[in-house]
């Protein structure tokens, strides 16, 4: 299997170094010549796993550059500078005498490849799993389906060739089959290789007898089509074009040629049935020309009716403009009067506008006037409540001071009682008897003074209630006279609204007035302008009767002279006209029998057309390979800023191998020297490592 490996690395690497040569041609066109090759790991089934893109830049003489991209990861692989990473992409700085310099990136976003892969195995024809197949013995097939992108580039859907193989070591194989396949011998191994246009869906389908089965994978490598063969294709698809545009103007013609001669097919018929009714309308003629010529007497005798009536016209016209003359010297006067009203309505519209500020000013005063009147309405609300109010503490008053007499009175029976006591103790102890006393009498004048005092309050409340009744016969008196107010307010603004209204009918009126009054002028000034004009055109109107009149009586002149000379001349053009119609109707019977041909032609016109465009379309929907141009620039894999004179795709899938399975790893470096003469071979060995560090198992 290593030396396997190092087969697949030798013939990719000279595609690599292929590239690098047609990359340092265009030198002279930019100081930087870049190609970029993608590196693409896929597992057994053809998903894509890693994405590596190594580039090979010809500096010529040039120590500085700048690559635009998004970037995960940059690797030198041929010196010790290290990358300058930008939100742009990456910068190098390299040491001078740099010739040629290689690096890889790993980029960050998805990259659209211009085909997928759906890679799927069998055993003996049943289907497997791949990691199954390592060693095991029979017929192992593999098939790879290759489908268009349709979200890839343009660039990489029409200029990308494939290629698909692999390689069998028939030294521990028994066979391999490929059909469709280009099979070469080298030494002990066949390399198997397939190949598709631009834009084709493939499928390719490899066989592989073997006791004990490995294989480093399916190689799958995409390239321009650059080669000069490459750039007739261009040529073929212009002049494909070309073709298909003159088709299409050659039948477009051709369509209207015989859609023309079908149609004169329907115009021919109806002129062939038009000549045979003229050929009815003849004969009918002929055999009613006698009674033709007896009406014709009858018009020639209206027509000099009609000049003698029309002359009678010419009087009236004359009428017509003493008329217009009068008419236009009425409605001057008309004007005049009804301009002299201007200045009078001028007047009596700055008096409706003065007596409209005097109803603004007087609605505002009622609008004063009710908000008093509410203001007023809630006055004798809240005097209502405090009347009511004042009843109801006066008679809870009446109830207190009741109590309050008969408290008095008990009061003063015990006072009594308590002199009569103190009397009693005035024996024993006169000194205290007497200090009793005189604070009982004390007490006694309090008693009297208090019962004085509720009799007056008493007094007082039973004249309350006159008070209250004044009051509230007072207040009722108010909101009455306050609702008349209101509705004396509201009949004034309504009063006030209509008048309002009315001021502004008037001023619509007034303004109406003017405008018809202008409008009244400019009319005037309208029949003036044509008054000329009018009698003019009666003046005119009289002459064109006049020569109306000359004109009836010419043609009744003419159409007599044409009578006799019809009556003269009947017999011989009644035959010319029979001799004409006969030949005109055996004319157009044999035209309209070649005419029936048409239709044939049409449909083998078609079938010739459609031909040519169903193999057109086989080959357009087949592939893109009309679409590629050898001379397109190719477009960089990272970024449209950047341009590279090449770009490859290079894909693997897995390896099935006994010894190990493991993913394949993208690219390695390896130690760089000082010395420039092994640097020059470490650029080589590092091509050739880095393909095989891509496509092999470590």
């Amino acid at each position: 299997m290593k030396n396997s490996h190092k087969l697949l690395a030798g013939i990719l690497t000279l595609t690599m170094m292929i590239s690098t040569m047609q990359t340092s041609v265009h030198a002279a066109e930019n100081p930087v010549a870049t190609s970029e090759s993608m590196y693409v790991n896929l597992n057994y089934y053809g998903k894509v796993n890693q994405i590596n893109i190594v580039k090979n830049c010809t500096l010529n003489g040039m120590d500085r550059l700048e690559d635009f991209g998004s970037y995960k990861k940059v690797t030198n692989m041929t010196n010790k500078t290290a990358p300058i990473l930008t939100a742009e992409g990456v910068k190098w700085n390299l040491p001078k005498n740099t010739d040629n310099f290689y690096y890889e990136c790993t980029p960050k976003t998805k990259i659209e490849l211009p085909w997928t892969f759906a890679v799927s195995y069998k055993l003996n024809g049943v289907p497997s799993d791949a990691k199954k197949l390592a060693g095991t013995s029979g017929i192992v097939e593999i098939v790879i389906k290759a489908t268009p992108n349709k979200n890839a580039n343009t660039y990489y859907k029409n200029n990308m060739l494939l290629e698909v193989g692999s390689y069998v070591d028939m030294s521990k194989n028994l066979s391999v089959d490929a059909p469709g396949a280009q099979i070469t011998s080298i030494g002990e191994k066949k390399l198997v290789m397939f190949t598709a246009m631009p834009g084709e869906k493939k499928e390719f389908t490899m066989r592989i007898g073997s006791n004990k089965f490995e294989t480093t994978g399916v190689v799958m490598m995409m390239t321009p089509g650059t080669m000069d063969q490459m750039k007739k294709i261009k040529d073929i698809k212009d002049a494909k074009d070309q073709v298909e545009d003159s088709m299409d103007a050659i039948n477009d013609s051709t369509n209207i040629l015989l859609n023309t001669m079908e149609s004169l097919s329907g115009g021919l018929n109806q002129t062939k049935s038009g000549v045979s009714t003229m050929n009815d309308t003849r004969e009918n003629l002929n055999a009613s020309k006698d009674d033709l010529y007896q009406k014709a007497d009858i018009s020639l005798a209206d027509l000099a009716s009609v000049a003698s009536q029309t002359a009678t016209l010419v009087p009236h016209l004359e009428t017509a403009q003493s008329m217009v003359k009068d008419m236009n010297s009425n409605i001057n006067t008309m004007s005049k009067n009804i301009s002299d009203m201007k200045p009078i309505l001028g007047q009596y519209k700055d008096s409706v506008a003065k007596i409209k500020e005097d109803l603004t000013g007087l609605q505002n005063s009622l609008e004063d006037s009710k908000k008093l009147s509410s203001d007023g309405k809630k006055l004798v609300k809240d005097t209502r409540a405090s009347i009511q109010s004042a009843k109801t503490n006066i008679s809870d008053l009446k109830e207190s001071l009741n109590l309050m007499k008969d408290s008095i009175r008990d009061l003063s029976r015990l006072s009594d009682d308590l002199k009569e006591e103190t009397n009693k103790l005035e024996a024993i102890s006169p000194e205290l008897a007497n200090e009793i006393s005189i604070k009982i009498n004390r007490i006694q004048e309090w008693f009297d003074s208090m019962e004085e005092i509720v009799y007056a309050m008493s007094n007082i409340c039973n004249d309350s209630d006159i008070y209250i009744n004044t009051a509230t016969e007072a207040v009722n008196l108010a909101d009455s006279t306050i609702d008349k107010l209101v509705n004396a307010t509201n009949s004034a603004e309504n009063l006030l609204g209509d008048t309002n209204k009315t001021c502004d009918i008037i001023q619509d009126t007034i303004k109406l007035s003017n405008t018809l009054i202008d409008s009244t002028v400019n009319s005037t000034n309208t029949i003036n302008k044509y008054k000329d004009s009018t009698i003019n055109a009666l003046k005119d109107t009289k002459e064109l009767t006049n020569r109306f009149i000359s004109v009836l009586n010419s043609s009744n002149t003419f159409l007599s002279s044409f009578e006799a000379t019809l009556k003269a001349n009947d017999g011989t053009m009644n035959q010319g006209m029979l001799d004409s119609m006969n030949g005109l109707t055996d004319v157009l019977g044999k035209s309209i029998s070649s005419i029936g041909e048409t239709s044939h032609i049409k449909k083998d016109k078609d079938t010739v057309k459609n031909i040519i465009e169903d193999k057109k379309n086989d080959l357009e929907d087949d592939s893109n390979i009309l679409n590629l141009d050898a001379n397109a620039k190719p477009v960089s894999f990272t970024s449209s800023k950047n341009q590279p004179k090449n770009v490859e795709i290079i894909l693997r899938t897995d390896e099935i191998s006994v010894k190990d399975d493991n993913p394949t790893k993208t690219s390695d470096t390896s130690d760089q020297k000082a010395n420039p003469f092994k640097r020059m071979l470490n650029i080589l060995v590092k091509i050739k490592d880095a393909v095989v560090s891509i496509f092999a198992n470590r």
